[in-house]
């Protein structure tokens, strides 16, 4: 309505997060069609280099940690939001893929809930691939699970190796 009237504000801010309860599954098939506009694995020079359908998805949005130098904790604050794992699980049957990207911040985030969510994938025989925090290789079962469940890679960011330095920016070492 503010630009229907021409008095945008101009910061808007949500006193709540929105749930990630029902959200739907992606139309990836309407990429093909519009493949010029999207970097895609049917591109001839990307294929060459992963030759695999990858599609990518969300199990979760934010970080717990609040770490000073980060833009997720700058934009999502310290949480970390999470779907059903049954629409997750769902989400991955009707792609009907073999390999997927998790595109959370933290795919490790909330341990109880990965542990659910890698528990729940181990029947589909998938890959996949995610992002976590260096601390998640304190746990050990849980990377065993995450790898038992087809995790092929967990990218991780290395702020520092210096525990003065990582509690100056509010991490702990």
């Amino acid at each position: 309505r503010d630009f229907q009237q021409g008095s945008p504000k101009r910061v808007y801010r949500s006193e709540k997060r929105p749930s990630l309860k029902g959200l739907p599954v992606p139309r990836y098939s309407m990429l093909d069609k519009y493949e010029k506009n999207y970097v895609t694995l049917g591109r001839r020079w990307l294929s060459r280099i992963l030759p695999l359908s990858v599609y990518s998805l969300h199990a979760s949005r934010g970080c717990p940690h609040a770490c000073a130098f980060c833009s997720v904790s700058l934009f999502f604050g310290a949480t970390h939001r999470a779907r059903p794992v049954d629409e997750v699980v769902a989400e991955v049957k009707a792609l009907g893929g073999r390999t997927y990207f998790f595109v959370d911040d933290n795919i490790l985030g909330d341990p109880e809930y990965a542990t659910a969510l890698f528990t729940k994938l181990i029947p589909l025989k998938i890959r996949w691939c995610g992002q976590a925090t260096i601390g998640a290789a304190k746990n050990v079962e849980l990377i065993r699970l995450a790898r038992k469940s087809g995790c092929m890679l967990l990218g991780v960011g290395l702020e520092s190796l210096s525990p003065a330095t990582l509690r100056s920016v509010g991490k702990a070492s």
